[in-house]
């Protein structure tokens, strides 16, 4: 098990997931993607500020 110590560490992970679970949502059938789509645009703030967390990594 890998010790998460910094907060940074935290966020590259969430990351990460967030991105994976979008490349399963690509991959599964048309009714799931429409109903994760669906899921997603009512959690517009929670989508943009895993982009500004990912880009704040980055820099």
């Amino acid at each position: 098990m890998v010790m998460i110590g910094h907060e940074t560490d935290f966020l590259t992970c969430a990351c990460s997931l967030y991105v994976l679970s979008m490349c399963v949502v690509l991959s599964m059938h048309a009714h799931l993607r429409a109903r994760f789509i669906s899921f997603s645009s009512l959690q517009p703030k929670f989508v943009i500020w895993i982009f500004i967390q990912m880009f704040s990594i980055n820099e």
